[in-house]
C-alpha cells in the first residue's frame, strides 16, 4: 500500500493576518521586557556610582593642553606620572604643590606607565621603540627590547607589574601578551586575544585581566606560579557598546575592575557583574587611583587629565612574601 504524507493545514488570508498580528505583539512584548531589564541594570549601575563617588564630588581638571595623555601611575608617595604619547613627554603631578611638572621632554612614544611597588620604580611602555623601560632621574633605562624589524612590529601598549616585580605587557597589533619574569626571562603568555589593550591584576595577583579593544570585552586568566596564565574566559562585555573600545583598566581595594575607553567608566565586581557606570567629561583613554589616601581616581582623556574623589581607595599591589624565581 502507498503511504500518504499529510499536508500541513492551510490558512485563509484572514487567519494569516491575525497570526501575523499576534506574532508582532509577542515580539514587541519581548523587546519591551528586554529594554526594561537593560534599563534597570543601567539605573542600578548609576545608583551604585553615587556610592562609589564621594557625595558632591565633581571631576576637576589637573592638567590640560596635552596632545594625547595616556596611562597614569601613582608612586605611592605624592606623585602621579602620565605620558603625552604624541608629544613624547612624561609629566608628573605633585599633590603637595598641586602643580604638573615636565619630567622628560624627549621620551619618545610612551603609551602607558605603571608603578612597580616591589622595585620602587616607574615602568614605561615605549610603543615607538618596542621597549619596556623604567625612569631613573630624567632618563629611561631599558628593561627589555623587543625585535625592531618584526612584522607586524612589536609595539607594547599597556603594562602591569605583579607582586614579585614581573611585568605583563600587551601588544595590540599582534594579539598577544608577554611576561617579563623577575629573572629577566621573556615569555609569551597569551597569543590569541583580539587587539589587547588595557591590563590589570587582581589584588592577590592570581587573575590577569586583559581588555579586548574592538570586541568591547575584558578577559580573565588564571595566573600560574611561574607567571604563565591558563583558563582564559570572557569576564565581561558591553551592551550596548560604548563609543570607543575597551581601553585602560584599574582595580580598587574591593577588587572591583574599572575600564576607561568611552564617556563613562565601567565598573565590575570580582564576579564580572556590572555594578556602576561613572559619567566622564570627555572620552577616556586610561585610569588609575592615586592621592595619599588612595581615593583620587584619575582619568586621562587625550587633552586633559581629570580627577574625582572616591569613597573607595585604589588597590595597591603589595610586595610578595614568596621567594623569587
Amino acid at each position: 500500500s502507498q503511504r500518504l504524507t499529510p499536508c500541513p493545514p492551510t490558512l485563509d488570508p484572514r487567519q494569516k493576518r491575525r497570526l501575523d498580528r499576534r506574532m508582532k505583539v509577542v515580539l514587541f512584548a519581548l523587546f519591551v521586557a528586554l529594554c526594561i531589564v537593560c534599563g534597570g541594570n543601567e539605573s542600578a549601575a548609576q545608583n551604585n556610582a553615587e556610592s562609589l563617588v564621594q557625595k558632591g564630588a565633581k571631576w576637576e581638571v589637573i592638567g590640560t593642553g596635552y596632545q594625547a595623555s595616556d596611562g597614569p601611575a601613582w608612586d605611592g608617595r605624592a606623585n602621579l606620572y602620565f605620558p603625552d604619547v604624541r608629544a613624547g613627554e612624561i609629566w608628573r603631578y605633585n599633590v603637595d604643590d598641586k602643580k604638573v611638572h615636565l619630567v622628560v621632554a624627549d621620551a619618545g612614544r610612551i603609551s602607558a606607565s605603571h608603578y612597580d611597588h616591589k622595585n620602587d620604580r616607574l615602568l614605561l611602555s615605549n610603543n615607538g621603540a618596542g621597549r619596556i623601560s623604567y625612569l631613573e632621574g630624567d632618563s629611561l633605562v631599558p628593561l627589555v627590547q623587543h625585535p625592531v624589524d618584526a612584522k607586524p612590529p612589536f609595539k607594547p601598549n599597556d603594562l602591569v607589574a605583579d607582586d614579585r616585580g614581573g611585568i605583563y605587557h600587551t601588544f595590540t597589533g599582534k594579539g598577544s601578551v608577554y611576561y617579563l619574569n623577575p629573572s629577566g626571562n621573556l615569555i609569551q603568555v597569551i597569543d590569541d586575544i583580539k587587539r589587547p589593550n588595557g591590563i590589570a591584576l587582581s589584588l592577590d595577583c592570581k587573575t590577569l585581566y586583559v581588555a579586548s579593544y574592538n570586541a568591547h570585552e575584558v578577559w580573565a586568566y588564571s595566573v600560574q606560579p611561574d607567571g604563565t596564565v591558563e583558563d582564559g574566559r570572557k569576564f565581561c562585555s558591553w551592551m550596548p557598546r560604548p563609543k570607543r573600545g575597551a581601553d585602560g583598566l584599574t582595580i580598587d581595594a574591593l577588587g572591583n575592575l574599572y575600564c576607561a575607553g568611552s564617556d563613562k567608566l565601567w565598573v565590575w565586581n570580582p564576579k564580572g557583574k556590572l555594578i556602576s557606570t561613572i559619567d566622564l567629561p570627555a572620552l577616556a583613554c586610561n585610569c588609575a587611583f592615586g592621592d595619599k589616601d588612595g581615593r583620587g581616581l584619575y582619568v586621562s582623556t587625550f587633552t586633559t587629565l581629570y580627577r574625582i574623589r572616591m569613597n573607595v581607595a585604589g588597590g595597591r599591589i603589595a610586595p610578595a612574601s614568596r621567594p623569587k624565581e
